[in-house]
């Protein structure tokens, strides 16, 4: 088991035991481990590690744009629950920039991928699907993603 796994399964412990609350643990760490690792904004999801039927939905914003980033979370919020999608934890980093992470109840991925940029995109007046838009800052990620790999 490699380092990552075991604080995932000493993050579960505390999940486990104290019930919804404990998975803003898990969000909480994704936030303040992914501000680092991200140079642009961007939104994402991806499976739990170790969790079985938990997904994590997720954005980084840089700090000049706290005001969208609120705006962002509170339409992904509503956005979720209306498309049923059990959000069990929210968490920030504690740095400059502005990362959150909510822990949701499914497997979907691409879905909360989807729903997370279209909630930006209407949070700052842009259509649902922005498509120009869209297809830049996914490719910018492609390209960010590409890069930390190699």
């Amino acid at each position: 088991m490699n380092e990552f796994d075991r604080l995932m399964v000493g993050i579960r412990a505390e999940a486990d035991a104290s019930g919804k609350d404990g998975y803003s643990h898990l969000a909480q760490y994704v936030a303040t481990t992914l501000g680092p690792v991200f140079s642009k904004p961007r939104r994402g999801a991806f499976h739990a590690p170790i969790y079985e039927g938990l997904a994590v939905v997720f954005g980084v914003d840089d700090e000049d744009n706290a005001g969208r980033s609120e705006r962002g979370i509170a339409e992904l919020r509503r956005r979720l629950a209306d498309e049923g999608f059990p959000e069990v934890g929210f968490g920030r980093d504690e740095g400059g920039r502005t990362v959150w992470a909510f822990v949701v109840r499914t497997t979907d991925v691409e879905s909360l991928a989807r729903i997370a940029w279209e909630a930006w995109n209407v949070a700052n007046g842009f259509q649902a699907w922005y498509t120009p838009l869209r297809d830049a800052q996914e490719a910018a990620c492609r390209d960010e993603d590409s890069a930390l790999r190699n």
